[in-house]
């Protein structure tokens, strides 16, 4: 499979960009997700929401059976993108399968990300099984958990039709988070950790935990929000990652409010 078809770029033509910002979705998600920050798309910085199988216009392909046999396929595939400076989003489970990459990527000699942007998310040494399960839940308590939680949006959650094909995704991918393998590989590049205040799925500790991963510089901006951002909010945490990107992710992390 060529890069370009797990690039999802709402219509707009590829680019010949200076950076490319890499977006992998949240569980259950897909490209549609990054949709909002097409708007930062410019010949500086080339947005690129990256299409998983099993969902959206890949529907009828086999949802992943994990988070690593989900990287061995993708870091492969967008190989061709890493042809100049990139760096990566990856918003909850996505910044988990971030780090798969990297990994990948630095095995085979590929260059690091310029920064990693971890969005609602807790850190790859952290635990994501608990004591019950959320993808083990039956389907009314299920969907209660994830309204409880905030984990997904209301107007999802209130059209059962829509929840009986996206409730099955959701909790393959969960189950693939809760069984994924704790990871502490140390990355060169400098990690941005971005928080809701109201995140009730990943705690404060969590998301500073990603300072232990990284060799290079750190920061943990909070936002006002939950686990699950709006599109305005997405796309104010987007500017944030342009301007840190613009100015030098090294050093504005390090003076970055947390």
């Amino acid at each position: 499979m060529h890069a370009r078809s797990v690039v999802r770029r709402a219509g707009r033509p590829s680019r010949d960009p200076a950076m490319r910002l890499l977006c992998l979705p949240p569980a259950g998600a897909g490209a549609s997700t990054f949709y909002p920050l097409m708007a930062l798309d410019s010949d500086d910085l080339e947005v690129c929401p990256i299409a998983l199988p099993g969902r959206e216009d890949r529907f009828n392909e086999p949802l992943p059976e994990s988070i690593t046999a989900l990287a061995d396929s993708l870091a492969l595939q967008l190989l061709p993108l890493l042809d100049r400076p990139f760096a990566l989003l990856g918003y909850s489970m996505g910044a988990l399968l971030a780090c798969e990459l990297i990994e990948r990527w630095a095995q085979h000699g590929r260059g690091r990300p310029v920064a990693l942007f971890a969005l609602a998310a807790r850190a790859p040494q952290c635990s994501y099984a608990d004591d019950d399960p959320l993808h083990e839940l039956e389907g009314d308590a299920f969907r209660a958990a994830l309204k409880r939680l905030g984990g997904l949006p209301d107007e999802l959650l209130e059209h059962p039709e829509v929840m009986d094909l996206y409730e099955p995704i959701l909790r393959a991918d969960l189950r693939n988070c809760a069984m994924h393998p704790r990871r502490d590989q140390k990355i060169d590049s400098p990690v941005h950790v971005f928080l809701g205040r109201d995140d009730v799925l990943v705690s404060r500790e969590e998301a500073d935990a990603w300072r232990q991963l990284t060799n290079g510089a750190f920061s943990l901006e909070l936002l006002d929000a939950r686990h699950i951002l709006t599109g305005d909010q997405l796309l104010a945490t987007g500017n944030r990652i342009r301007a840190l990107l613009s100015s030098g992710v090294d050093g504005a992390a390090r003076t970055a409010g947390s």
